[in-house]
């Protein structure tokens, strides 16, 4: 099997947001016409560019991670967060739990590993967990002739009866069998890990378990929505497939591997996460922490298509907010993820460095205004915007922009004004306690969180 690291010529390394120059010399492998191809290849994880005088190129990150190689060229952008602490985020973001031993296999795990590969390291460690706890199974009904009696014959198919001439039974009876939706596309999530892994170490434990899994599951092309069905039907004998679906998704669906090895088109090779994404599912995990135990309902990704209507009447497009939060039925507030650096000062400031963008705090006028109209209420429902807080020693020299800029009220003619509340949430703290085998229940009161079920009690 083709090692794609033994096509590398050229390895570009940065970190999340960041940015490097580089000579352009050093991409001088590259035709010009090939140039343009890697330049659009690597549009979703970095922006490239000329420098003054076209000698050297600027390699620009945002917040999306991950790793491409096309053509010679490997791009890895690397996370804000320790390898631990990514894998922590990405389990709580999906499952909403953290199994301590999970952790373990990374314990001296950096990016230098390769990002493909830790995503394939964990993977590997759900497959296990799935496997100690139970694989999915369920009975299938079969009918079908037999040399021998088992369930319930059908006589209808049996007659008319020949006596001794008989051979053959046919019955119905329920058979078990490992050959389920969840067994599938664990089965095709381990097959991309296994083109994905770079490293022989891991690819060989991947393909360990994509023959115990190929064993008891068929192959299948999955479609989206198959991946909805299958968290539609956990229960508390699949709950644990949960977090291995997500990472399956992730695989799967990103950049395909695939493609390296088919002849005559444009080699690519990679996986891109949206970190901006992954937090959304932290903030609606956390939120769930925060509020449920203090009796308030969370509504996620509800869409709301009445609420923009064309000449005629009819939904123009849906509006979406990320989580609805509500209390007895009556709708108190609106979150808005926003994985932004809003934290920090300006140089010789308290204020913001990048005060909350426009199109963000119009985005929350608008949900307030349309939940105050359609759930008929007194007064606009909270509106916030949670952003990521980091901790003390990813800060810098920086500070924290003071509680004055943390609220931002409208002022357009509305009878009582509303605001909107930004809210800085401590990530890194959150996940670094949880690796000292800290409770998620109780890291929410150790850090303040608790505080947010007021603001919507007010």
């Amino acid at each position: 099997m083709i090692n794609p690291k033994n096509q590398v010529r050229k390895t570009i390394d940065l970190a999340e947001y960041g940015e490097i120059t580089i000579p352009a010399a050093d991409l001088s492998f590259l035709s010009e016409q090939k140039f343009q191809t890697v330049c659009e290849t690597l549009s979703s994880l970095v922006n490239i560019s000329f420098g003054w005088g076209g000698g050297h190129l600027s390699i620009k990150a945002g917040s999306n991670v991950g790793v491409i190689q096309t053509h010679g060229l490997r791009v890895q952008v690397r996370p804000a967060l320790s390898v631990k602490e990514m894998v922590v985020l990405i389990r709580y973001a999906l499952s909403g739990k953290v199994p301590l031993q999970h952790l373990r296999s990374f314990a001296d795990v950096d990016w230098g590993t390769g990002f493909e590969d830790v995503l394939c390291m964990m993977l590997c460690e759900e497959s296990r967990e799935i496997l100690r706890i139970g694989l999915s199974c369920r009975y299938e009904e079969r009918r079908e002739p037999l040399t021998f009696l088992r369930g319930r014959p059908l006589w209808e198919k049996n007659f008319p009866w020949r006596g001794g001439k008989t051979r053959e039974l046919t019955c119905r009876y329920h058979r078990l069998t490992y050959d389920n939706i969840d067994n599938r596309l664990l089965l095709v999530g381990l097959r991309s890990a296994g083109h994905l892994a770079t490293s022989e170490a891991v690819k060989r434990k991947v393909f360990q378990f994509v023959k115990t899994i190929g064993d008891l599951a068929s192959e299948t092309t999955p479609e989206p929505g198959q991946f909805d069905q299958a968290e539609q039907r956990y229960n508390r004998l699949t709950e644990h497939y949960r977090a291995a679906h997500g990472l399956c998704r992730m695989l799967i669906y990103s950049l395909r591997p695939e493609s390296l090895y088919e002849s005559g088109k444009h080699q690519i090779f990679g996986i891109v996460l949206d970190m901006a994404w992954l937090f959304e599912k932290f903030i609606e995990q956390l939120m769930a922490e925060t509020l449920k135990p203090a009796g308030f309902n969370i509504e996620s990704q509800a869409p709301d298509r009445k609420a923009l209507l064309d000449a005629e009447g009819y939904p123009y497009v849906s509006v979406r907010p990320d989580l609805i939060i509500s209390q007895s039925r009556t709708v108190c507030g609106v979150i808005d993820a926003k994985y932004k650096r809003y934290w920090p000062t300006a140089t010789n400031s308290f204020a913001p460095m990048r005060k909350i963008a426009n199109e963000d705090i119009y985005q929350l006028f608008f949900y307030q205004q349309r939940l105050q109209r359609k759930f008929n209420l007194p007064t606009p429902p909270v509106a916030v915007i949670a952003a990521p807080l980091p901790e003390e020693d990813e800060r810098g020299d920086q500070a924290v922009i003071a509680e004055r800029f943390k609220r931002v009220v409208w002022q357009a003619g509305a009878e009582k004004a509303g605001d909107v509340r930004l809210i800085l949430i401590p990530m890194t703290k959150f996940l670094r306690l949880i690796i000292q085998r800290e409770k998620p229940g109780d890291i929410v009161e150790k850090i303040g969180l608790n505080r947010i079920r007021d603001l919507f009690r007010d």
